[in-house]
This record gives C-alpha cells, structure tokens and sequence, in this order.
C-alpha cells in the first residue's frame, strides 16, 4: 500500500498567483549546473545524485523521441496506446525534447545566474522557500505526505525536490526490459500500472514534464495516473497528463509489445480541443555537460511567477 501511496502522489504541483520568497537563515545556497538545470541547496553529494538522474533520464528519453519522430501512420502500438492520435507526435516529441535540452520557458533567475529553465531546490528544512502570501511553507508541504518526491511550482521554475528523493531505497531506473501486460480477456492492462512507473527516474520525469506542461497550456491538472485511465483520456487531455509520457517513455525504453487492442470503439472520450503550439528547442544537449558549483549569498529572493491562480 506505501508503494502505490508514493507512485500516486510522488510530483506535485502548486500553482502561484504570489511571490515566492527563498531565504537561507545560515550561509548561502549551493548551486550545482547540469547543462541548463540549476540544482540549488541539495549538497555535494545529492546535487551529483540528481545530476546522474538527469543524465539517465537524457538517454532514457531517446528512443521515445525517435518513436514519436517516425514518418508514419498509424504510430507506433505505443504512441497509439498513450496519445491516440498521430497529429499528437509535434506536440509530444518536442515536449520530450525540451526536457532533455531544458530549455528555457520563463525569465532568469538572477540571484541563482539562472537562465529560467527548471530550478530543482532541496527542501531541507523549514522557512527555506515560503509563499509570500499564506506563507506556504514548501518544506511542509513535502511532509504532508512522506512520500512525494518533488513539487512543482505553476508559473515559477522552481521544482521543489523533497527530502523522500534521497531518502528513500526506491531504484533510480528500471530494468531495460519492465513491461506492462494485458489481460486480454477484458483487454486492460494488469493492476494500475503503479508498480511500472515506480523508479525515480519516472518521478524525475514528471516533476520536468508539469514546469513545461504549465508553461505552454496552463494546465495543471492530473486527469489519471491509472494506466487504464490513462489509455481513455481524450486527445487534449492526453498530452496535459503527466502519467500518460511515463508510461509512454517506459514502454519504449522496455521494448514492450504488449498493448490493449484499441481498434475497437473505445469509451467515449472526453472533449477533444486543439493542440498548443510546441516550444522548440535546438540539438543542444547540455545533461552530458560536467556539473559547475556555485554559492549565492544573500538572506532573500523574491520571485514574481507568472501564473494568475492562487495556490
């Protein structure tokens, strides 16, 4: 039951209509570069945890970005599966792309000579990073459940990254060969798909995919992390849920063959409404760069985001 508890509820996010205020009661953050991420008040030792994260989530990604770049019709069994709909692959394999570039979708940070792609911040103890308004205390939230991973700021870059990452014995990445499988004679796949999508690496995978999601719709939601749940959302829907790239990104990365049979009618989908413009990004690829540390001094940062909705 702990296990599908920290599946469900490993990424947050929280949108932010007011400033975010970063204080640092003693001594300065630590900074630590991973290409265009800034990983900021985690330590030596888990900044280079996180950087090595990032690094397997760049190659992980790849052939998800190939599959969803085939000149064909239909996808691929998988891409059908979790997207629907070939006039989906734009939007999707750049949002993928994205990831592993980070590139950048909001203003520098300049206290953190940040570059506005996401800002991973450990929250290690209390009055760390606090909502201006309501005093929010990120901190907190992450211990309101013990077993989320990270928190994901709507409308800032900041993705807050919760103690339960480090301390946890969750594996970084699955074997190469993790599938999912069908009980074909009600044509669903076994259980939810939580016990899939269990390593940190899919965790990591959702906390970058919510900075960007929000970014380019405004959407925060989470229509489904039940895989079976995931497969009957509607084309629009599809792209906005988290859950649907990691189980996508997963089925590629284990080869699986395994799917349900969707050429029957499915269940009445939710509305389908137009795609948003894909952010490109160029053939950078700055998760193999070598990590450069930095320390910010200074008591408070104030970050004005950019999102209207309170938290």
């Amino acid at each position: 039951m702990l296990l599908t508890i920290f599946v469900h509820f490993s990424v947050f996010i929280l949108v932010s209509g007011s400033h975010i205020l970063l204080q640092k009661r003693q001594g300065s953050f630590d900074i630590t570069r991973s290409g265009r991420y800034t990983i900021a008040n985690c330590g030596n030792r888990d900044a280079a945890g996180l950087v090595n994260l990032l690094e397997t989530l760049w190659a992980i990604l790849q052939p998800s970005i190939r599959d969803s770049s085939l000149p064909i019709s239909p996808p691929s069994p998988a891409f059908r599966t979790f997207f629907h709909s070939a006039t989906n692959a734009p939007y999707v394999r750049q949002l993928l792309t994205n990831v592993t570039t980070g590139v950048s979708l909001y203003p520098p940070e300049q206290p953190f000579h940040q570059t506005g792609s996401p800002l991973f911040i450990c929250a290690t103890g209390v009055g760390q990073i606090v909502g201006k308004r309501g005093g929010i205390d990120y901190y907190y939230q992450c211990l309101l459940d013990p077993y989320n991973s990270f928190i994901a700021i709507g409308g800032t870059p900041y993705i807050v990254v919760c103690p339960y990452l480090f301390s946890s014995g969750v594996p970084d990445s699955p074997p190469a060969d993790t599938c999912l499988t069908v009980n074909t004679s009600v044509n669903r796949f076994r259980g939810m798909g939580l016990d899939f999508a269990k390593f940190k690496v899919w965790a990591l995978l959702e906390g970058i995919l919510r900075y960007y999601i929000y970014a380019t719709t405004g959407s925060s939601g989470i229509f489904a992390t039940d895989v079976n749940k995931c497969v009957r959302l509607g084309s629009r829907q599809m792209v906005e849920n988290p859950s649907n790239y990691v189980y996508y990104t997963a089925s590629i990365y284990g080869q699986c063959r395994d799917f349900p049979d969707l050429s029957e009618p499915r269940r009445r989908p939710l509305e389908n409404t137009t795609l948003p413009d894909p952010i490109h990004a160029d053939d950078e690829r700055p998760n193999t760069t070598s990590s450069t540390v930095f320390a910010v001094s200074g008591q408070a940062v104030v970050v004005d985001p950019s999102g209207s909705m309170d938290i």
